[in-house]
């Protein structure tokens, strides 16, 4: 039990609506979903009862709200006696991103930005094959994306965590991976972890992917699928209705220096992860 996972029942408790109790805590609404069934599967009970409309608690999701506001709390007052000690966290935190990674980090650092005022954001948008680099180098604290692990292990002084593995789907096409085959297709930028995964599940059955455009970011990739110019092999989160690719997923990585890095790096770093 974990209490980003306490901090996500509680606000569906408070909004008795998925999609509203995402957006109060700053996650992505399917973040917040597998958050919920997560713990309820460790629990092994139901705490919500889910409709059509909206949800409400079950009697043990009330019990557990009950307990994890007083738990929420007292972790919120032992981080305020924590950073009276070392005063407020202050600095500049240097962020980079692939376009496929920049909306969710955007959507991080707006959080990060409202609850630490006094911290300085500078992001840049790099490729998946450039961000190793930027961290090993110090040109960033941290980077969020999905460059190749040997791209990664080959920097000095880099550390990755993985955020959790998202579904593939496809779009612009039906029939799997196959489709692939006869189908042009809009590929993933080089260097990414992502085309990988496209290239092998493609040779996987014997051919190459019809590469006719390559984009990373999401927007491009939608409307040049929208225009029928190619079927494109993306996230789930992405678009929804797409055609689910069990034996597919996809994920992104956040790097930093193994040095630790600053205090207020740090700090978003945890919050990259859990975004």
């Amino acid at each position: 039990m974990e209490l980003r996972q306490l901090r996500y029942l509680v606000a569906v408790a408070k909004q008795g609506h998925i999609t509203r109790a995402a957006d109060d805590v700053h996650v992505t609404q399917s973040a917040l979903s597998q958050q919920i069934r997560r713990l309820e599967a460790e629990l092994g009970i139901e705490l919500l009862h889910r409709t059509p409309t909206g949800v409400s608690l079950t009697p043990a999701g009330v019990d557990l709200v009950r307990r994890a506001e007083v738990v929420l709390g007292e972790g919120a007052a032992a981080e305020a006696e924590v950073l009276a000690h070392r005063s407020v966290v202050r600095g500049l935190v240097r962020v980079a991103a692939t376009a496929a990674a920049a909306p969710v980090v955007a959507l991080a650092l707006a959080g990060f930005h409202r609850e630490r005022p006094d911290v300085r954001l500078v992001m840049r948008q790099a490729s998946a094959v450039e961000l190793p680099g930027l961290v090993s180098r110090g040109t960033v604290d941290v980077a969020v994306g999905d460059p190749r692990a040997d791209d990664v292990g080959a920097a000095a002084g880099v550390v990755f965590a993985p955020r959790a593995a998202e579904p593939l789907v496809l779009l612009g096409a039906t029939g799997g991976v196959e489709a692939l085959r006869s189908t042009p297709v809009v590929l993933p930028e080089e260097g990414s972890a992502l085309r990988d995964t496209i290239i092998a599940a493609c040779e996987e059955l014997g051919f190459g992917p019809l590469a006719l455009l390559e984009a990373s970011d999401p927007t491009t990739v939608l409307a040049l699928v929208d225009q029928g110019l190619g079927c494109a092999v993306v996230p789930s989160s992405w678009r929804e209705g797409g055609e689910p690719l069990p034996a597919l997923s996809h994920t992104v990585l956040v790097l930093s220096a193994e040095s630790g890095g600053t205090p207020a790096s740090a700090l978003l770093r945890e919050r990259l992860l859990e975004v």
